[in-house]
């Protein structure tokens, strides 16, 4: 049983110290140049621009505030580039609105 452990004590370190340099040539040999990949699009994304002065149901927004502000621009871009989720709230619009 001791001449079982004294083996592994000396392998063990041994084994893991050849994965660590096998993993470090594969890491190092690796190029990121070789795989280039060329993509053309005609879609370009702009921010929206966030007015000075904003009113939602009557009440002025208080987009001096950065969290109402930053919150804003957010559904702004969402509602702007996601389009799936902007046609899906306007499906769903007259289920909230009573017509």
């Amino acid at each position: 049983m001791m001449k079982d452990k004294k083996w592994w004590k000396f392998f063990l370190p041994v084994i893991i110290g050849i994965k660590v340099i096998v993993l470090i040539i594969i890491l190092g040999s690796a190029r990121y140049d070789d795989a280039k990949v060329v993509v053309k699009s005609e879609m370009k994304f702009a921010s929206v621009k966030i007015p000075e002065k904003l009113t939602f149901a009557g009440e002025e927004m208080p987009l001096d505030r950065y969290d109402v502000r930053e919150a804003l621009d957010r559904e702004l871009l969402v509602n702007a580039y996601f389009h799936s989720q902007t046609i899906r709230y306007i499906k769903l619009a007259p289920r909230f609105s009573g017509h």
